[in-house]
């Protein structure tokens, strides 16, 4: 897996996310290329949104991978999988600590 990723690819993914997440405000949104502990090509995608404005919701994120694997295969990242992490922008706050 190549280390970096366009930035085309990651506007891509926020898009997908976003526009999955109806009633969700993202306000920070990375993309990191990684591996999981057999080696594999993960691809970590910590979300950080707005408390105050939603929450998301389990119906909306269990269908996520599926909807984010098409934009991976078609950036030639056809073995990589992504992991997903919601955090809320006050967790977020907490963990910087």
């Amino acid at each position: 897996m190549a280390d970096g990723l366009s930035d085309e690819l990651v506007a891509k993914l926020r898009e997908r996310i976003e526009n999955n997440m109806i009633g969700l405000r993202i306000t920070d949104f990375q993309a990191l290329p990684d591996y999981d502990h057999d080696g594999d090509p993960i691809l970590r995608l910590p979300i950080v949104y707005d408390e105050t404005v939603g929450e998301p919701l389990a119906a909306h994120t269990s269908t996520l991978t599926r909807h984010l694997r098409p934009l991976l295969i078609n950036a030639d990242l056809p073995d990589t999988f992504p992991i997903l992490r919601f955090l809320s922008a006050s967790d977020f706050a907490d963990e910087a600590r």
